[in-house]
């Protein structure tokens, strides 16, 4: 792997890779969020603020694989302009580096996860839930016995390597 994030190097690598100007400074202090990668929330009020993710190597020395997935979403939805609708369902992606697992994301200031909002100790309502799942029958509505689709995400998977597709991609041809 190459680079190793930090709270010291995090700036210096959005400016290198031209996301953010060279002149950017974060407005607060640059905060870990918890989860299963490493997660950098670096915050700006001129400019959009971003969550730099880094994938975690496990004690076996293997990565999940999560952050290439995200970034092969992003893939999807740029290739197929008749996915353009359901851009707004998914973190916007403006970078990957395969080389040292980095995914850079915008990250809006007032983003919570459902597990943080849950964990507050705030109300279940239905439409939240409803929410989703309309997404998600949208997301699936717009890739469902989509052949193109299919082929462009079977094109990214090392089938030696997985031995067959994941599910998802397996279900497109059910």
């Amino acid at each position: 792997m190459g680079l190793i994030l930090s709270n010291e190097n995090v700036v210096n690598f959005l400016k290198e890779q031209k996301i953010c100007p060279i002149d950017f400074q974060p407005t607060a202090p640059i905060t870990c969020k918890a989860s299963r990668n490493f997660n950098l929330v670096v915050q700006s009020k001129d400019s959009p603020s971003f969550l730099v993710k880094q994938g975690r190597v496990n004690a076996q020395g293997k990565i999940s694989g999560m952050l290439a997935l995200e970034w092969l979403v992003q893939k999807l939805i740029n290739n197929f302009k008749d996915l353009a609708p359901i851009q707004p369902l998914v973190s916007e992606v403006v970078l990957f580096d395969p080389s040292s697992l980095i995914l850079v994301s915008i990250f809006y200031d007032d983003y919570i996860t459902l597990d943080e909002y849950y964990q507050g100790g705030q109300r279940y309502y239905p439409e939240i839930a409803q929410t989703i799942g309309a997404s998600l029958a949208q997301i699936h509505r717009s890739t469902y016995h989509k052949p193109d689709i299919k082929n462009f995400l079977g094109q990214h998977f090392d089938l030696e390597r997985a031995k067959r597709p994941p599910h998802f991609i397996r279900k497109l041809s059910s």
